[in-house]
C-alpha cells in the first residue's frame, strides 16, 4: 500500500502529548461522522510507503504468524514497535509473543520490518498513547485512511496532517477551527 504523501502542505497542530492525542481523535471522529470512513491503518515510521510486504516479512521471520495469532491490540502494537526498531531488547525480558516472533533470527535480531495495524475510528486517543508508549519518543507514528487519502504523522513534538485532496485538507483545517484545535 502506498499513499505517496508529500510533506508539503501539511497542517501542524499547535499541541503535543495528550492534547494532541485528543485532537487527532477528534479529527478522525469528524471524518467518520462526515463520510463514514471507518478503516484506518496505523504504523511506525513516516508513512505507509515504508511498509514491508507481508509475505516477505513472513519469509524473514518464521515466527511472525504465531506471534500475532490471537493477540489483542495492545500486544499487536508492542510487536509492531519491536519490528520497527529492528532490534529487540535482551531476550529474557521479552514476552512470550515477542520471543516467538524472533525465533530463528540472528542473535542481533531481525532487520527493521515495518508492518501496520488496521483499525476503526474508535479509541484513537488511547491507541495513539499505546503506540507512543511502545515506540518510545523517537519512533514516529502515522495513521492513514486508504480511501480519502488523509494521513496523520506524529513525531516527538509535532503532529501534522495532510489530505491528498485540497478540499478535504481545507475541511479538516476548518474543523480544527470549529473544534478549538489550534494550528501552528
Amino acid at each position: 500500500m502506498s499513499a505517496a504523501f508529500a510533506s508539503t502542505g501539511e497542517a501542524r497542530l499547535a499541541l503535543s502529548g495528550p492534547d494532541a492525542n485528543a485532537a487527532v481523535a477528534t479529527l478522525i471522529r469528524a471524518i467518520h461522522e462526515r463520510v463514514d470512513m471507518d478503516i484506518w491503518v496505523w504504523g511506525y515510521g513516516d508513512g505507509p510507503d515504508e511498509l514491508a510486504n507481508l509475505s516477505e516479512a513472513r519469509a524473514r521471520l518464521p515466527g511472525l504468524a504465531s506471534a500475532f495469532e490471537g493477540a489483542g491490540e495492545h500486544e499487536i502494537i508492542a510487536l509492531l514497535a519491536l519490528l520497527a526498531h529492528g532490534a529487540p531488547p535482551a531476550t529474557q525480558v521479552l514476552p512470550q509473543r515477542a520471543q516467538t516472533l524472533f525465533v530463528g533470527t540472528p542473535a542481533s535480531g531481525p532487520e527493521r520490518c515495518v508492518l501496520a495495524l488496521r483499525t476503526g475510528p474508535e479509541d484513537t486517543a488511547h491507541r495513539l498513547q499505546t503506540f507512543r508508549s511502545h515506540g518510545g519518543p523517537d519512533l514516529p507514528i502515522w495513521a492513514t485512511d486508504r480511501t480519502l487519502g488523509v494521513r496523520f504523522r506524529i513525531h516527538r513534538d509535532a503532529v501534522t496532517f495532510r489530505a491528498h485532496h485540497p478540499v478535504i485538507q481545507e475541511e479538516l483545517e476548518r474543523r480544527c477551527e470549529q473544534e478549538g484545535i489550534d494550528l501552528a
